[in-house]
């Protein structure tokens, strides 16, 4: 017996129509087995990384679990017995059956499917563990795999990625009742740009080079819960201005810490959704391909767009978020404008793609900013900044902004700075760095302040001194 063998009972005994005491569709866990335990001892391996105790919420609500590779073109390590593409083939069959089990008649749950956990990389299926050296694929192209699975069929994913991911007491920490809203600092209005300089009475953004920060990646639930705090209680927080990227939807796991960082919050601490929303997907894969019909390489033909739209509204109005942070895209390719269109009703001050997902010709320029049809910002990530060397990501700034800005002249231009898993205080002395280095050349700004700008630069709302409705 193989291991698809074993899931497609578990398949047939929790996720199939009727059964007595049914596995909650809504929520899938995805977190090494016993196999990767023992593997884990073997290496001796700290007990956190099998993620044992971060399973407690997702039992608590009658998840799936499984452990599969994603890969059809090697056998994994754990199973070299079955036929090439089982571990594939019985992964996106269990997300077909909790599909169809959230569309069935009668079913009232959410329409989104919620994943906990992640590639277990450290034990198997990737060469960036110890536990298959001999693996043909890497991390990062195995998560963009999994992400170009699961997204087809609206699921998204909270990932306890090793090796910071271990998480305890979940099912207790979802009872802190939260308040029925959150509210962050007054978000910038053309008159407060007009008081601090930003604009002339014209309406013309001055022209300069405008950084952000994006401070991530708070995209998952153990990331949030290890990793946050100790970065956000720097010293130096609050000197410039910091787009922290904590996802809304995690505080179903802890919900503890977000009144603590609302309540502590400083003039230069601005709230911001991580990737891509209220979960991390793929958006293009909620629509199906006009070619195909079909959404990826899913068998789905209705979109899922809706479902994602009012699955973010409850969140961002909840939390008080007008401007998703990163919209990751995966081995999908550019965005589209379907799937901008999704972002305008909740994330209307703006959304933050790569510069290569950029379907357009400002896709060309990493401080190319530009407007959508229906008055959405969008904006670049340019750059992930070295983690923990202050001076070389200040470098790193300077050297960008300095090649681009030769093609701008007298305009503005626009930057995005992606931080992973650093301190309030390394953001600070890396803009000072850079500033120091450029003069009046660079100012950094909240996110909020930078998708104004760029719909005055681009001419999409009436910014000048004189305009009535600034009163």
């Amino acid at each position: 017996m193989c291991i698809r063998d074993r899931y497609e009972w578990a398949r047939a005994r929790w996720l199939a129509p009727g059964v007595p005491h049914p596995a909650n569709p809504a929520k899938i866990g995805y977190y090494a087995d016993y196999w990767a335990a023992l593997r884990g001892d073997a290496l001796h391996a700290a007990p956190g990384l099998t993620e044992v105790s971060n399973q407690d919420y997702f039992v608590a609500h009658r998840a799936f679990f499984f452990d599969l590779s994603v890969w059809g073109d090697e056998l994994p390590v754990d199973d070299k017995s079955q036929p090439l593409g089982s571990d594939r083939a019985e992964m996106i069959q269990i997300f077909k059956d909790a599909y169809r089990l959230t569309r069935a008649p009668g079913y009232t749950g959410p329409k989104m499917i919620h994943i906990g956990g992640f590639t277990p990389w450290w034990f198997k299926y990737t060469k960036d563990g110890p536990g298959c050296p001999d693996c043909k694929h890497a991390g990062v192209e195995t998560e963009w795999e999994t992400m170009g699975v699961v997204g087809a069929y609206n699921a998204f994913d909270d990932g306890d990625a090793c090796c910071v991911g271990a998480m305890a007491n979940s099912a207790f920490y979802q009872h802190y009742p939260l308040p029925a809203s959150l509210v962050q600092n007054p978000k910038p209005t053309l008159v407060s740009l007009h008081q601090r300089g930003l604009l002339s009475p014209a309406g013309k953004v001055v022209p300069k080079a405008y950084a952000a920060y994006y401070a991530g990646d708070y995209d998952g639930s153990a990331w949030l819960y290890n990793q946050l705090k100790p970065k956000w209680d720097d010293p130096k927080r609050g000197q410039v201005p910091i787009g922290w990227a904590v996802d809304s939807e995690l505080s179903m796991r802890f919900p503890v810490i977000y009144p603590y960082l609302y309540r502590t919050r400083t003039a230069n601490d601005w709230f911001i959704s991580g990737d891509s929303g209220a979960g991390y997907l793929n958006p293009t894969l909620l629509i199906p391909d006009p070619k195909t019909g079909k959404r990826g390489g899913s068998n789905v033909t209705v979109s899922g767009a809706d479902d994602w739209i009012a699955w973010n509204k409850v969140w961002y109005q909840k939390f008080d978020l007008t401007f998703t942070g990163f919209l990751i895209n995966g081995d999908q390719g550019a965005l589209n404008s379907a799937a901008f269109q999704m972002y305008d009703s909740f994330s209307p001050d703006g959304v933050v793609v790569t510069t290569g997902h950029d379907p357009t010709a400002a896709g060309k320029l990493n401080g190319a900013a530009w407007v959508d049809g229906n008055g959405t910002a969008v904006m670049h990530h340019v750059a992930d900044l070295p983690g923990g060397n202050a001076s070389a990501a200040a470098a790193v700034m300077v050297e960008l902004v300095r090649a681009d800005r030769s093609s701008f002249r007298d305009k503005p231009s626009f930057y995005i700075f992606r931080n992973i898993l650093q301190s309030a205080g390394y953001m600070v002395d890396a803009a000072v760095g850079a500033i120091g280095a450029m003069g009046g050349e660079l100012e950094f700004v909240d996110p909020y302040t930078m998708g104004l700008l760029v719909k005055c630069s681009s001419k999409a709302i009436n910014c000048t001194a004189t305009n009535p409705t600034l009163d």
